[in-house]
């Protein structure tokens, strides 16, 4: 009894000291929970990947070879350690033959896969901007048909942001390591799911000849919650109230709050005469430009010493016969001047609820300050609000406006930018167009037991 009242008098004369102890003890003891249940998930993944390593091969048959691009620089330079500490194992376990490829500049990850060969999968070890640029490069190939099939993307979720992992994980609330180890697993198992493209080109204009078309996997934005999240990372230091504290520190900074354009748009068309009219023709296009450099390749003598590559498996053929679907909607454009705070353009695994197509949300003409924090710190709750406008499109063309500002002698307006897959894009006039099942990617399996929430 003696002893408990004089810790009792020892705590409430030194009751700061015994506060600052409780939280240490308290977060102490949260971290180690936290990394012993993250050890006894590994090591059951990790047993589950032995398990796929285990099986024989037979004689005549070769382990997978994966080619791994890696940027060294997303995450703030932590890519290429996460990979090793969550992904290396895990694929050496399952008895794949890893190849790594790091990136050393912008525009090379395009490159690499423009000619991207003998190998058996792609891992995307990065954000969505190396994602942009791998899908960019493998959509541009002459054999793009071919190309896509016979090399599947696993997006590993190595960046500062990584939506279309994420979407394709459906696991948001899940910390690092099994986001990680689950997109990686996702390999390991051979789960693939082919998914939809947007592709974007510039239109031409009076100073510039349009370049080659840009591929993306998940959204273009344009507007005032577009420019307010590049902005986030500038507020580290409030933790997790960062997000919020940006749309309060911002709300009356240089936003793009009216997104002014001349818009023309096509109803997405599920399937019909014209539409596999339209498709029989491009693949036909795509099938001559493959023939015509497989006769290049083969005309060179060392081509018979160089190990051939395996042939890409035929795609399934689709059901529903759509040469004979009549739709008088398809191909009919549309034309709307747009004026408002946000506009967005999503694929359908981006917003699966809404069903397939390319999904415009376009935003209320004007909000108030008050009205734009309250809807941004929604957004960072996880909740979407309803748009002013919806539509379900499959082609869109968009004439932005020139930005209505005054400006004084000398002066000259800001750059306004598009949101690209979270990469920035200058403004600029565009078509953008649906590309049903462009890619394959390694989807998430089925968790194992013990995944930690």
């Amino acid at each position: 009894m003696e002893r408990a009242r004089r810790t009792v008098l020892v705590l409430r004369n030194n009751w700061k000291k015994s506060v600052f102890a409780s939280v240490c003890v308290f977060y102490g003891t949260r971290y180690a929970h936290s990394k012993y249940r993250e050890s006894q998930y590994l090591r059951q993944v990790c047993l589950e990947a032995k398990a796929y390593g285990d099986v024989p091969l037979p004689v005549t048959a070769r382990p997978r070879h994966v080619t791994v691009i890696l940027n060294p620089t997303a995450n703030d330079g932590k890519c290429r350690a996460l990979f090793d500490k969550y992904c290396g194992p895990l694929l050496n376990l399952a008895g794949l033959k890893v190849g790594i490829v790091k990136t050393e500049k912008e525009g090379q990850a395009k490159d690499l896969m423009e000619i991207m060969d003998n190998t058996d999968a792609v891992i995307v070890a990065g954000g969505d901007g190396t994602v942009a640029e791998v899908v960019t490069g493998l959509l541009r190939r002459a054999d793009r048909l071919q190309a896509v099939r016979r090399l599947p993307l696993a997006l590993i979720p190595l960046g500062n942001t990584n939506s279309v992992a994420a979407a394709l994980l459906g696991r948001t609330e899940a910390d690092q390591a099994t986001r990680i180890t689950q997109a990686t697993m996702a390999l390991v198992r051979e789960t693939i799911r082919p998914l939809d493209a947007m592709e974007v080109q510039a239109l031409e204009t009076e100073a510039e000849v349009p370049g080659r078309p840009v591929y993306l996997l998940s959204e273009i934005s344009w507007g005032a919650f577009r420019d307010v999240q590049t902005k986030v990372r500038k507020y580290w230091y409030w933790g997790g109230l960062k997000e919020r504290m940006a749309y309060v520190f911002n709300v009356v900074r240089d936003l793009t709050w009216s997104c002014d354009a001349d818009m023309e748009y096509a109803a997405f068309c599920a399937g019909c005469s014209r539409c596999y009219q339209q498709q029989q023709a491009e693949q036909q296009q795509q099938q001559q430009a493959e023939q015509q450099q497989q006769r290049a390749a083969n005309t060179r003598w060392w081509a018979r010493l160089l190990p051939q590559p395996r042939p890409a498996p035929k795609p399934a053929q689709p059901e529903t016969d759509y040469s004979t679907v009549d739709n008088p909607a398809c191909g009919v454009w549309h034309q709307r001047p747009v004026s408002a705070v946000e506009w967005r353009l999503r694929t359908s695994h981006m917003q699966p609820e809404s069903g397939p197509g390319l999904h415009l949300r376009i935003g209320p003409d004007s909000m108030t300050s008050a009205e734009f924090v309250g809807e941004g710190w929604s957004r960072a709750a996880g909740r979407q609000p309803a748009p002013a406008e919806e539509l379900t499109v499959g082609q869109v063309r968009l004439v932005p406006h020139p930005e209505k500002r005054s400006t004084t002698a000398g002066d000259t307006p800001n750059t306004r930018w598009f949101g690209f897959d979270n990469e920035e894009f200058e403004v600029r006039p565009v078509l953008v167009r649906l590309l049903p099942r462009a890619v394959r990617v390694f989807t998430d399996g089925a968790a194992p037991a013990g995944t930690p929430s």
